[in-house]
C-alpha cells in the first residue's frame, strides 16, 4: 500500500494557474505547498515558502514560526501555539501549516471558524514520527473539535498512546480524535488515524466529506448522527496498522465497529476496506431517529464478525458490490450473518453481494414488515457451526427475495428458511 497518496488541492486547471503565478510563487509551489503558491498568486506578493525560521506567507500560518512557537519534538506541549495559529488564520480564513514533526496535543484544539489544517502527509504508518503527526496522551480532552463551517483537515496523522497489548486488553477511554459539531461543508482528506479509540465523530453537521482515511480505530472508526444533507465517505482503509496482537484482535472482533450511522439522510459510502471488526457497518438509532436511503458501493469487510448490521427500525438503503469474509473456521468467535437485519420496517436492496465463512445464516432479515432483495448474490460456507442455519433466512414477519444469478455453495445446510421468494430460473449451485 502506498503510505501517502495525497493529491494536490484545486487540481482542476492547476497547470494554467501555475503558469500565471510569479517565479517566486512557482518556487513556493515546487517546494510542496500548493496552498502557499495559490495564496501568493492571489496577493501578488513575491515571498518564499514558509519555514521554521521565518514568518508565514500572507494567509499561511506556520505553527513553528516565531509568531506561534510550536516545537514539534513530541515532548513539548504544542497546543497553545497551534491554537494561536488557528485563531489567527480563522480571523481571515487561512492555512494552518504543520511542517514535518510530532506535535504533542496537551489541550484540545477548537476550530471556531473556517480554516485549513495542512501538513506534509504521513510516511510509513508504523513510524509515527514521519510526516506531520499529532501525538495524543491525555484522554481528558478531544484533540480536534471543528465548529467552523467550511473547515478542511488534510495531510496529517494522529497517534494515541494506548495500553500495551495483553490478555483482557481494552483501549484507553479516549474521546473521538476529530469531532465535527454543528457545522456544514467540512472536509477530511488524506488523514491517517493510527490507533484512536474513536476516530471521527460527526453530529448536527451537513455535507461532511471524508476522503482517503487510513488507520486502525480500535472501537469506532467513524460515527455520524443527525446529518440531513448527504454525508460522503470515500476510499477508507482500516487495517491493523498499530497492533495485530491476539488480545487486540479479540477485543476488536467482539466490540469494534468500522462505520456507524444513526439519524442520517442519504449517506454515501464507497471504496471501503475494514479488517477485524465486530461489524463493518452498523445502522442503528439515536434519539433523533434512524438512517434513510444509505448507499454502500464497493466495500470489503474482511475477517470480521458481521458485514452489515441493521437494528434501527425503518432503516432503508442500497448495497452494490459488497463482500464480507467471516472469521476462519476454528476461530474463537464464528461470524454472524454477513447481512443482519433485526428491526421492523427495514427495506434493503443488494446487488453483487458475496458472503463467505459465517457461523450461521449467510443473510438474515428478522422483523415485522422488513424486506431484503438479493440480486446476483454469492453465499459460501455458511452455517460453520453446523446448526442447520440457512444461507438466506427470513423470520418474525420479514421476507426476502433472491434474484437472478445467485449462487450458494460450500455448505450442506439449507439454502432458504422462512418466506424467501425465489425468482424464476434464477438460482444455481456452484460446481
Amino acid at each position: 500500500m502506498q503510505a501517502n497518496e495525497s493529491r494536490p488541492p484545486n487540481r482542476v486547471c492547476m497547470t494554467s494557474k501555475i503558469q500565471a503565478v510569479s517565479s517566486s510563487s512557482r518556487r513556493a509551489f515546487l517546494a510542496g505547498s500548493v496552498a502557499t503558491a495559490l495564496l501568493a498568486e492571489g496577493n501578488n506578493n513575491a515571498h518564499s515558502a514558509p519555514s521554521r525560521n521565518q514568518s508565514a506567507l500572507t494567509g499561511v500560518y506556520d505553527v513553528t514560526s516565531p509568531q506561534f512557537g510550536a516545537v514539534g519534538d513530541g515532548k513539548s506541549g504544542d497546543s497553545r501555539a497551534i491554537q494561536a495559529a488557528i485563531d489567527a488564520a480563522g480571523a481571515v480564513g487561512g492555512v494552518v501549516w504543520f511542517p514535518a514533526g510530532t506535535y504533542l496535543i496537551d489541550a484540545g484544539l477548537i476550530i471556531p471558524r473556517q480554516v485549513v489544517l495542512d501538513g506534509c502527509g504521513w510516511g510509513p504508518p508504523y513510524t509515527p514520527a514521519n510526516g506531520s503527526t499529532l501525538l495524543v496522551r491525555s484522554a481528558e480532552m478531544t484533540p480536534i473539535t471543528i465548529k467552523g463551517r467550511g473547515t478542511t483537515i488534510r495531510n496529517l496523522a494522529m497517534y494515541h498512546i494506548q495500553p500495551d497489548a495483553k490478555e483482557g486488553w481494552a483501549p484507553a477511554a479516549y474521546p473521538a480524535a476529530i469531532r465535527i459539531t454543528g457545522c456544514d461543508d467540512v472536509r477530511i482528506e488524506n488523514v491517517f488515524l493510527q490507533n484512536p479509540t474513536v476516530g471521527i465523530q460527526s453530529e448536527h453537521s451537513g455535507r461532511v466529506t471524508i476522503e482517503r482515511l487510513w488507520g486502525q480505530p480500535l472501537r469506532i472508526g467513524v460515527t455520524v448522527d443527525t446529518s440531513f444533507d448527504v454525508f460522503k465517505m470515500d476510499n477508507v482503509h482500516f487495517w491493523p496498522f498499530w497492533s495485530n496482537q491476539p488480545s487486540v484482535r479479540s477485543y476488536m472482533n467482539e466490540n469494534a465497529v468500522a462505520i456507524e450511522s444513526l439519524r442520517n439522510d442519504n449517506p454515501h459510502y464507497s471504496n471501503v476496506f475494514a479488517l477485524g471488526y465486530a461489524a463493518g457497518f452498523h445502522f442503528g438509532r439515536s434519539s433523533d431517529g434512524i438512517t434513510s436511503k444509505f448507499h454502500i458501493v464497493n466495500a470489503d469487510i474482511d475477517l470480521s464478525n458481521c458485514g452489515i448490521k441493521i437494528d434501527g427500525a425503518h432503516t432503508t438503503g442500497q448495497i452494490s458490490n459488497f463482500t464480507m469474509q467471516g472469521n476462519d473456521a476454528g476461530a474463537k468467535h464464528l461470524s454472524e450473518p454477513g447481512l443482519t437485519i433485526t428491526a421492523e420496517h427495514c427495506v434493503v436492496q443488494a446487488a453483487n453481494l458475496r458472503i463467505t465463512n459465517v457461523g450461521g445464516a449467510g443473510a438474515l432479515v428478522s422483523g415485522n414488515h422488513s424486506y431484503v432483495a438479493l440480486q446476483n448474490g454469492w453465499i459460501e460456507n455458511w452455517d460453520q457451526e453446523k446448526s442447520g442455519r440457512a444461507a438466506v433466512e427470513a423470520a418474525n414477519g420479514a421476507s426476502a427475495y433472491v434474484g437472478a444469478g445467485s449462487i450458494f455453495t460450500g455448505s450442506e445446510s439449507p439454502r432458504f428458511a422462512g418466506p424467501v421468494h425465489i425468482g424464476d430460473n434464477c438460482t444455481s449451485e456452484a460446481g
